[in-house]
């Protein structure tokens, strides 16, 4: 399943993260990837908290129709 350009840039699940290592002396700059697995889960969290919203806003819809047809069915 592959993900969208927005998903990567909302929740990206890889970054670069900078260090330095110390030895003798010196230090040792280091730019390694990094998983960040708390935006897997978030944006989990994001798609279901999605999904659940267009499925009330569509319950919302029929509702309002078919209280707006029992209206003017009343007002016969």
């Amino acid at each position: 399943m592959g993900t969208s350009p927005l998903e990567i840039r909302i929740f990206p699940k890889v970054t670069l993260c900078d260090f330095e290592v110390r030895s003798i002396g010196k230090a040792i700059p280091y730019t390694v990837e990094c998983n960040l697995p708390i935006n897997i889960f978030n944006a989990k969290i994001f798609l279901i908290l999605w999904y659940w919203l267009v499925l009330i806003q569509i319950i919302n819809i029929i509702g309002f129709a078919y209280g707006i047809s029992k209206f003017t069915r009343m007002a016969r």
